[in-house]
């Protein structure tokens, strides 16, 4: 993940897509001490696979000892970045890898770069989901969902995480398209008893057989509720949606257990590079992605176009 080494022997400097660096501590996201700096003295950005420095200062900022004079270069690997007057602050361009999202330890500096979908702190010790789903980043906790914004914080054991999203712009219009572009085909093979179910996937024609796992009496649930409502007319934007308290009791399920099979579902699909997350999910409920669902079950087979 992209970042900055000092020779104050401090802690990484990880950057945000856009990062500034200046005297005004509430304006920047670095800090800079010397007198001698702009309350926003420069900034590094991220555009077009790469990173630059534009200096926005009076009296100056220097890439390899050469002053930019107001201008913006491209930045390199190895890179150094220093200030006017006697301030012997050095930065160097450690990583120069595109920006991810991250949490940023409040106390620590401490850093969790993050995927689209993540169980926090580990998978042994879950305490929240946090997951990016759309164009905004959802934490779910316990039974608990609700969005999270840049530089909010989060909370688990027993510490405060801020949040930095770092999306680029060209990012978000492609997972829209992409997201927009298949349509998904859930098969279900449920044995008599209902205690085996096998889940194959059909995206745009292809055939994924996901196997027999936990997580699908959750979608299978989902899946029923999805079919409940198209029978019964409702509209697109209100099929399939369940509560999440008449779902945990319906499966005898614990709200963190729930939490960990949502999040071995996100990540099995995430795995398979499919571009739709299973669910969708708010205040206290959640329903399946639209989709075509097909349920076999002995000899009987329902199957029904989901929008």
């Amino acid at each position: 993940m992209a970042h900055l080494l000092t020779n104050q022997n401090s802690h990484p400097i990880y950057l945000r897509v856009s990062h500034s660096f200046g005297r005004d501590p509430a304006a920047a996201d670095t800090y800079l001490p010397n007198p001698q700096c702009s309350r926003l003295h420069c900034t590094i950005f991220y555009q077009n696979d790469a990173w630059f420095i534009i200096d926005n200062s009076k009296n100056g900022t220097f890439v390899n000892q050469q002053p930019l004079n107001n201008k913006e270069r491209a930045l390199h690997e190895g890179d150094q970045i220093s200030f006017p007057g006697k301030d012997d602050t050095l930065l160097t361009l450690a990583d120069c890898a595109p920006p991810k999202p991250f949490l940023l330890n409040s106390t620590t500096q401490e850093v969790i770069q993050l995927e689209h979908n993540n169980i926090l702190p580990n998978d042994d010790a879950m305490e929240l989901l946090l997951t990016k789903q759309g164009n905004a980043w959802i934490v779910e906790k316990e039974e608990n969902v609700q969005e999270i914004c840049t530089k909010e914080s989060i909370v688990f054991s027993g510490q405060a995480w801020n949040f930095f999203a770092n999306d680029l712009i060209h990012a978000t219009v492609t997972h829209v398209l992409q997201s927009n572009s298949q349509t998904m085909n859930f098969r279900f093979f449920v044995s008599l008893n209902e205690e085996n179910i096998r889940l194959v996937l059909e995206p745009n024609g292809e055939k994924i057989d996901c196997g027999y796992r936990s997580h699908h009496q959750i979608l299978l649930a989902l899946a029923r509720q999805r079919i409940t409502d198209q029978e019964a007319g409702l509209q697109p934007l209100d099929i399939g949606w369940t509560s999440t308290d008449l779902l945990l009791k319906e499966l005898g399920l614990t709200a963190n257990h729930f939490n960990i099979h949502i999040y071995r579902a996100r990540k099995a699909f995430q795995e398979m590079k499919l571009p739709n997350m299973p669910f969708e999910r708010r205040q206290g409920e959640i329903r399946l992605c639209p989709c075509e669902i097909v349920i076999n079950k002995g000899h009987t087979s329902i199957h029904t176009r989901s929008v």
